[in-house]
């Protein structure tokens, strides 16, 4: 996330410390880890004051309040497409659930976002699915899949080359045969 301050973050549940430990050695910051107690789970999260890149992630697309107004069209504009499969995976490990219906005995994937963003993952995805409106929210919409061959693709797709992803989610999709 991006604050008006100039300072962004990364606020996970707390099973995925290890992530945002990643994302601090990466950006070789010496800032804490918070713990956040909320009704749910838990959380951590990490803040960092910095001007440069809060004006460096405004510039591409990603501000104050991204879940109610990004649009992956316009950030993907900033990306080598040899890239765009770990951007998508990153969303994913935000924004993306892996879930398993046994009463179908199926996965089913999906991904909340805005509309624009919903319709740039079903241009590189292909579900073949609709999007769906949350009723909920003004501007939240999921796009899913439950076809298990097309959730192999995707994930393959997805975790192709990459060295830094969310160990939960992947664990997901490989205890469900999909990797």
């Amino acid at each position: 996330y991006v604050i008006e301050d100039h300072s962004f973050g990364l606020t996970l549940k707390k099973d995925d410390v290890e992530t945002i430990e990643c994302f601090r050695l990466f950006l070789e910051t010496d800032c804490p880890i918070r713990v956040i107690n909320n009704s749910y789970s838990g959380a951590n999260e990490i803040r960092i004051r910095d001007k440069k890149i809060v004006k460096d992630l405004t510039d591409k697309g990603v501000g104050p309040n991204k879940s109610k107004i990004l649009d992956c069209n316009i950030i993907s504009e900033h990306i080598p497409e040899e890239l765009l499969n770990h951007f998508i995976r990153g969303y994913f490990d935000g924004d993306g659930c892996i879930s398993y219906c046994k009463t179908n005995n199926v996965p089913i994937l999906s991904i909340t976002a805005t509309l624009e963003s919903c319709l740039f993952f079903e241009k590189f995805l292909n579900t073949g699915n609709k999007i769906l409106k949350d009723k909920r929210h003004e501007t939240v919409y999921t796009i899913k899949t439950a076809k298990k061959e097309k959730i192999k693709e995707i994930a393959k797709y997805m975790y192709s080359d990459s060295t830094v992803f969310m160990k939960r989610k992947y664990s997901r999709f490989s205890e469900y045969g999909l990797i």
